[in-house]
């Protein structure tokens, strides 16, 4: 299968929709255009694309008196992309699924960063917005901080990270603020393995994460203390796909030269 028809898959798009979202781009296309690329009736598309537009991954532009098409941006395509992979998982009318939970709550959370020391010398992948980052320190306690990172780090657990390039500073000024020492948590994080990448502080504005352990994910918003658990090998594949894709946007960093450098500054 190729990857762009799991991709399709696992969003939930027909063939149809499939066909129009690769076809389109950035450019506006009209629908005769696209009939005659797709060699499809002109009318056969217009429902397919009015349901890419409710889901957030096309939008129409105004030509003259006629409507175009385009793919949205890659900062819209993003949402878009959360968004679907979190429709349907949500508890409602439909049943519910073996590879998809919902966690609410503080308690629910907080757990899921305790299940990173349970991966003994294994690789997480980590998107971290620095927004999410300090969101995230509303569910702990300055002991909690430290132990889950003495934790991450007796487990020799390789933390891949995706970060904003300020997100040290911004972090150090998040735990002040708490009233916490920024020393003694800076400490507990020292030292872990880590293989970091910076992407810049434009980007990835966002009040939720993605984790990816071995055998299980998680997308976590803890702005609204909700996060979806994930055991599909399918959507796993996505998020893998997705995180290698976003190393490609940053630079490597040393991130515990940086911790170190922040520490040092303070005293």
């Amino acid at each position: 299968m190729k990857a762009t028809t799991r991709r399709a898959k696992i969003l939930g798009f027909s063939g149809l929709e499939t066909a129009l979202f690769e076809e389109l781009s950035e450019r506006p296309t009209s629908v005769s255009d696209l009939a005659r690329r797709l060699k499809k009736p002109r009318t056969s598309l217009f429902e397919p694309l009015k349901s890419l537009h409710k889901r957030g991954f096309v939008e129409p532009t105004k030509i003259g008196k006629r409507t175009w098409w385009k793919k949205v941006s890659q900062e819209s395509l993003t949402h878009s992309l959360g968004t679907a992979l979190l429709s349907g998982i949500i508890p409602g009318d439909a049943p519910a699924h073996p590879e998809f939970f919902l966690h609410q709550g503080k308690q629910a959370l907080s757990k899921i960063y305790y299940q990173l020391g349970d991966c003994k010398k294994e690789r997480v992948l980590f998107i971290q917005p620095n927004a999410s980052l300090a969101s995230s320190l509303k569910a702990f306690t300055q002991d909690d901080l430290v132990e889950i990172n003495t934790r991450i780090k007796k487990s020799s657990v390789i933390m891949e990270t995706i970060l904003q390039e300020n997100v040290i500073p911004h972090w150090a000024e998040a735990i002040k603020k708490k009233g916490w020492s920024v020393e003694k948590v800076l400490r507990a994080v020292e030292g872990r393995a880590a293989d970091t990448t910076y992407v810049p502080k434009e980007f990835l504005n966002f009040n939720s994460e993605i984790i990816v352990m071995p055998k299980v994910a998680y997308i976590v918003n803890w702005d609204r203390l909700v996060a979806i658990e994930i055991h599909n090998q399918e959507t796993l594949g996505l998020l893998r796909e997705i995180f290698a894709f976003a190393k490609h946007f940053g630079h490597k960093v040393n991130l515990n030269e940086l911790v170190a450098r922040q520490h040092n500054n303070k005293n």
